[in-house]
């Protein structure tokens, strides 16, 4: 998915090819539907996960594309979802609605490719799960040696965007300093006839010695794909027992499942 995504009405096709050429030019990564959308899939379900995973919208506004269903439907998105606008106006004597008046705007391509060249955008995953790292000591628990190695198992998906199960394998590498789980985190499975594999960073903390939770971000991702597992130390000293939530970069929405794994010896 694109760093930048192009709103724009088809009318306006013309000003839109300009503007790629001058994101093409920059190295700056872009969302437009009429290149990124393939044949047979579903517009609306595209365009809101591009939506998702930009750091700006930039908007061609004329005439056509006020009056026209798709682009106010994007930026609408856009803002529910915090993203910068840049508009970019055809004409300077347009009657903008009030959300775009108080927005600055440009009206030459110059003013584009200087904006862009001096602007790096952060498309580092792990900034969305930060807000998720908690002072961690605070409920960690000094003695679960218990949970720490390596484990091994099949993870299922139950619930998500797609309305089907998914099943992977797993691999988690747990260590401990000063009370807090730090490791290793991997997925794999075939999708498609194809090899899915992810591999994450996972910080969290123990309770009581026989729970213990997870925050996971992808180490490198196109998407953001990151959330929570809670760890159940089950009967078996050796048995794992997880339950995650999270954002899953293979589809636009929130995810959820468990996992079974065994403690390697």
């Amino acid at each position: 998915m694109g760093t930048v995504f192009i709103s724009y009405s088809h009318g306006d096709a013309d000003v839109a090819d300009r503007i790629c050429s001058v994101l093409d030019e920059l190295k700056v990564t872009y969302f437009r539907d009429a290149k990124h959308i393939d044949w047979g899939k579903d517009i609306e379900s595209e365009v809101r996960t591009a939506l998702h995973n930009c750091a700006a919208i930039v908007v061609v506004v004329s005439r056509q594309s006020l009056t026209s269903p798709w682009v106010p439907y994007e930026l609408g998105q856009g803002r529910a979802l915090r993203k910068e606008l840049l508009p970019f106006l055809t004409s300077s004597d347009l009657d903008l609605p009030l959300y775009l008046s108080r927005v600055s705007f440009v009206t030459s391509l110059d003013r584009v490719e200087e904006y862009f060249a001096n602007f790096a955008f952060s498309t580092d995953a792990s900034a969305t799960a930060r807000v998720l790292q908690t002072p961690i000591e605070k409920i960690a628990d000094k003695h679960a040696d218990v949970l720490l190695g390596t484990w091994t198992g099949n993870g299922h998906q139950q619930r998500g965007p797609d309305g089907h199960p998914i099943e992977f394998a797993i691999g988690l590498e747990i260590t401990s300093a000063d009370h807090v789980i730090t490791g290793q985190l991997s997925i794999s499975m075939t999708e498609q006839g194809r090899c899915y594999e992810q591999f994450f960073d996972v910080t969290g903390g123990f309770v009581g010695g026989r729970f213990g939770w997870l925050n996971y971000v992808a180490k490198k991702s196109d998407r953001p794909h990151f959330g929570t597992i809670i760890l159940d130390l089950a009967k078996k000293q050796n048995e794992l027992v997880a339950e995650y939530t999270g954002y899953g970069a293979r589809t636009d929405g929130i995810v959820s499942g468990y996992a079974r794994l065994i403690k390697d010896k």
